[in-house]
């Protein structure tokens, strides 16, 4: 081989090398990105569990008959609760799901077009982090207070 033809053959194997390492590094990073999904997955799950829906249950006991009701969506795969929704009294219906990580708190019923508006729980409820009882109490103490004041 000339050193013409030597050359390019060194040149088309270093891309190839480099097209390979880069189509790892991809892969590699996708498959953190899929592992991330599946553990902040599995912590919404775990809230919902240990905190959100014990409490819930726990108000709905403790609440006058049929005043405090609540329901859990589940995941049709493993049956675990994926969010919650209840009802105060006359007041709409609250909402707890998670989206793409994020904790979102809504309300049906509203006359917006969207036919639900965000609740001032999105002070303070966004994360997984924040799926406490301390919070879910605020939420529960804005939702009465909002009833006796509207």
């Amino acid at each position: 081989m000339e050193p013409k033809e030597l050359a390019e053959k060194f040149k088309a194997k270093a891309a190839a090398k480099a097209s390979k390492n880069e189509a790892a590094k991809v892969a590699l990073e996708q498959k953190r990105a899929d592992a991330a999904k599946v553990e902040e997955e599995e912590a919404v799950k775990r809230a919902f569990e240990v905190v959100v829906v014990p409490y819930l249950d726990e108000c709905r006991a403790t609440f006058p008959p049929n005043e405090f009701v609540f329901d859990t969506q589940t995941d049709a795969n493993d049956g675990r609760p994926l969010g919650v929704s209840f009802k105060i009294g006359k007041e709409p219906d609250v909402r707890i799901t998670s989206t793409l990580g994020r904790i979102e708190v809504s309300t049906s019923g509203s006359p917006f077009a969207d036919g639900a508006r965000s609740v001032d729980a999105r002070h303070f409820i966004q994360t997984v982090d924040d799926l406490t009882g301390e919070k879910l109490s605020r939420l529960v103490e804005s939702i009465i207070d909002q009833d006796l004041n509207g």
